[in-house]
């Protein structure tokens, strides 16, 4: 208990929350207002990964604007591409899950788990894919593949990383939907030190718009 105490007291280990929580707010809403015209949601992701992935990398750059729009500008048709696939699948896949919702039956219900499970993978794949291409400067094709096998060989963190966003939406729905502002912001710093773990190997070697 006194040692819980001490740490809390610590005015070191509070500013260092204080400015987790500021880069969270910051980059959060940057991310939000950049992906008001929907179309540009895998830019801004990108570019929020860009920029929590850097700071995790190298604690003494907290640069947030510059960096952000910079990878926005450089990795916008990768993104945006990855998006729209994103996009699709999980309207198609939500669509067909909601038609045998209403159906009923055990075969409905049967269905139902498949086409979840398969929303699930789509969700854990997209986790990695604009992480990726915040390192990288690969195809679409090759991010997808890539982001396949990571999610499949660090399963553990991949499970973890589809908690955070299945938990943030949750709260979303059940009543905090005035955090969306910065929503983004929480979902993109928990998944930024998930991949910092499950990439562990891969980010030394990034040559993307992140350059670290």
């Amino acid at each position: 208990m006194q040692k819980a105490n001490a740490i809390t007291n610590d005015p070191n280990t509070l500013w260092k929350f204080s400015e987790k929580l500021t880069d969270v707010c910051i980059v959060g809403a940057l991310w939000f207002l950049c992906s008001l015209p929907i179309i540009t949601v895998g830019a801004s992701t990108t570019a929020m990964y860009t920029v929590f992935l850097r700071n995790i990398r190298n604690h003494e750059q907290k640069r947030y604007v510059k960096p952000f729009f910079a990878s926005f500008k450089q990795s916008f048709r990768e993104s945006t591409i990855l998006w729209i696939i994103q996009l699709v699948a999980t309207i198609v896949l939500g669509i067909d899950a909601y038609y045998y919702h209403l159906r009923g039956g055990l075969t409905s219900l049967v269905m139902k788990g498949v086409i979840l499970c398969l929303l699930a993978v789509v969700s854990i794949i997209f986790c990695y894919a604009f992480p990726l291409t915040a390192l990288y400067r690969n195809s679409v094709k090759e991010t997808l593949i890539e982001s396949g096998q990571h999610a499949f060989y660090s399963w553990p963190w991949s499970l973890l990383a589809l908690a955070v966003l299945v938990a943030v939406l949750f709260l979303l729905i059940k009543g905090l939907w005035y955090m969306i502002v910065i929503a983004g912001g929480v979902v993109g710093i928990a998944n930024s030190y998930i991949m910092d773990h499950a990439l562990k190997r891969e980010i030394p070697r990034g040559h993307g718009p992140a350059k670290f």
